[in-house]
């Protein structure tokens, strides 16, 4: 048999496993090979704000290779590699110099690339990537390198601006899949109840967010104060999720730091997606026995995926963050004063005694349709990176990091993880002390039987649908 004489199904196979140089030699075997390379060649395609990356996106734009586009990237700025918090790098170099303007002619090109969005007939699935370099709008410390508010909320506009001028046009596909890299967490109300934001989200049924949030590099430890990790939370999901809830299949969560309990709170509560099969949550912490009903609550829930998501073991507040934050306490156990060694008279410390184990058996025994569960923790941005793009290589696991600590007492951040080898946990240097602790060993053996009880009955329920 010849080249040529293979099965259509077969052909695709085997260019869906090819490399892109592969793909390109591919594309000269044979007429009937050509088609499939090329598909599978230019399904993906991104728009760098460079000259080259300029040129590649116009050539692939007005050509027939547009036809073959599925899904479109759009680069906020010339950064190859989007590395977190890299100010001597060339990311911060990049950064710095770039400063988009739309009456400047040197970035015209830029805007008018991302234009042409609406002239991609065939894509479903837009991804826009921002930098983590944020700032807010009127920020003592906006350093160069950082991303503006302004900026990020035109390109913003500009992109959905592109993708709902495409919808209204003709023969074009709808786009049911969005990516949004390095969200910031700032709430931007007029632009999410617009008209332009909701004929767009009309079509979404995946929405994937990777939310970034403001980093001080000269006082870190004021960053837990910023206005927008307390009003990001109720923001999301009145009008990001809401925006799709009806419609939507899967869901991506992942946030920079923990999210959830505190200084904003997120409960998930009145949220209702009733197609939804995969949910995807990273970085997501608990600490109330109610913090996980919003997801347990989704019945049509195929697959579930958490990843670095921990339960809050013990929390060391300032008397004044409960107040101001509106901290929810009632399902904590505050400890008295000197606890720990911490004589301070304006702190007070809590134990959430939650457990993975109760987690656990709700999945088990609540999400009736649930097939696939994966559980697991990395801490490089290449595993983060990987985990955004699906978690399909990970293998569950039950880390001794599963637990974790607020300690306003600390920084650059105040959630402080356990030790990844022995799963210890402190407050300041008291793991040195006999008043250290360790819920990872406490509830080790509950947990990894709830785990294993969770992981047998999808595997039963798979093999019944065999």
């Amino acid at each position: 048999m010849q080249l040529v004489d293979l099965p259509s199904e077969l052909i695709e196979a085997i260019i869906d496993f090819s490399d892109m140089a592969t793909l390109k030699m591919a594309r000269l075997v044979c007429p009937a090979w050509t088609g499939f390379a090329t598909r599978s060649l230019f399904h993906t395609i991104a728009l760098t704000p460079t000259r080259e990356g300029l040129q590649k996106w116009h050539h692939i734009v007005n050509s027939d290779l547009s036809h073959s586009v599925r899904q479109a990237v759009i680069n906020s700025c010339p950064v190859p590699d989007y590395a977190p918090n890299n100010y001597t790098s060339k990311t911060y170099k990049l950064v710095s110099r770039w400063r988009p303007d739309a009456e400047d002619e040197k970035y015209a090109g830029f805007y008018s690339a991302v234009k042409n969005l609406s002239r991609l007939p065939n894509i479903d699935h837009a991804c826009l990537r921002f930098t983590e370099n944020c700032a807010a709008e009127a920020d003592y410390h906006a350093y160069e390198g950082f991303e503006s508010v302004a900026y990020r909320l035109d390109l913003l506009r500009r992109t959905f601006q592109a993708l709902y001028d495409r919808r209204n046009g003709t023969d074009s596909t709808p786009v049911k899949a969005l990516t949004i890299y390095n969200l910031q967490n700032m709430p931007l109300p007029e632009f999410t109840s617009s008209e332009l934001f909701s004929s767009v989200m009309q079509d979404v049924q995946h929405l994937h967010l990777h939310i970034c949030e403001e980093y001080n590099d000269g006082g870190p430890g004021d960053d837990v104060y910023c206005e927008e990790r307390r009003t990001f939370m109720p923001y999301l999901q009145d009008h990001w999720l809401a925006a799709v809830a009806s419609r939507l299949r899967s869901l991506t969560l992942y946030f920079v730091d923990c999210w959830g309990p505190l200084p904003g709170h997120f409960s998930g509560s009145g949220l209702s997606f009733p197609s939804l099969e995969t949910l995807t949550l990273g970085q997501c912490c608990l600490a109330h026995h109610d913090a996980f009903d919003w997801v347990l609550a989704q019945k049509s829930l195929k697959s579930l995926r958490l990843y670095n998501c921990m339960i809050a073991s013990h929390l060391r507040l300032w008397d004044g963050n409960v107040t101001d934050w509106q901290v929810r306490t009632h399902d904590w156990i505050k400890y008295p004063k000197g606890v720990f060694g911490l004589d301070m008279d304006d702190n007070s410390v809590y134990h959430y005694p939650g457990t993975w184990k109760t987690v656990f058996d709700r999945i088990r025994s609540e999400l009736p349709q649930l097939s696939e569960f994966r559980f697991n923790f990395g801490r490089c941005h290449e595993q983060e990176s990987a985990f955004f793009n699906g978690l399909d290589r990970f293998p569950t696991e039950l880390a001794p990091v599963r637990y974790v600590v607020f300690d306003m007492g600390v920084l650059p951040s105040q959630w402080v993880d356990a030790d990844d080898r022995t799963g210890e946990m402190a407050f300041s240097d008291s793991v040195d002390d006999a008043d250290g602790f360790n819920r990872h060993k406490e509830t080790e053996k509950e947990d990894s039987e709830a785990l294993e009880a969770l992981t047998s009955k999808l595997l039963s329920r798979k093999r019944s649908h065999l």
